[in-house]
């Protein structure tokens, strides 16, 4: 049975010539005395051109909440200051006030069904106005 980074909480690199820890390691090995430290002592004899380094875990960069702000008061501010005309925004308003009583109902929670139908109706929500202050 071979163990691999995630049981021991590091591994030897003969590519690059490194003693690669994972962070939990790393912070075990920095109390003097214990297990952990003896044992990256003895890792550090037996390769002792070796350099130490602790595992970076890649992170998406895909996976930023870019509906942060998009609240229901958001939406309803949003359609009151685009449509200028009464009747349309009131008509509007309705809609959305439909969508929220909808959304009750739906599998994936009132929020995110009004949130699709939002973004859906409103393209341009996050390419006018609120351009700036789109989460980055």
């Amino acid at each position: 049975m071979s163990a691999n980074i995630n049981t021991l909480g590091y591994r030897p690199d003969f590519d690059s010539q490194s003693i690669i820890l994972t962070k939990k390691f790393a912070k075990s090995a920095s109390i003097v005395g214990s297990k952990d430290y003896n044992t990256l002592c003895r890792l550090r004899r037996d390769y002792p051109d070796y350099k130490v380094v602790v595992r970076e875990i890649a992170k998406k960069e895909g996976k930023k909440n870019t509906h942060k702000n998009l609240t229901y008061q958001a939406m309803k501010v949003y359609i009151e200051t685009t449509i200028t005309e009464a009747e349309a925004q009131a008509k509007a308003l309705t809609e959305l006030d439909n969508a929220k009583i909808l959304g009750k109902g739906q599998t994936c929670g009132a929020y995110l069904f009004v949130r699709d139908w939002f973004l859906k109706k409103y393209t341009n929500y996050y390419t006018t106005a609120n351009a700036e202050e789109m989460p980055a």
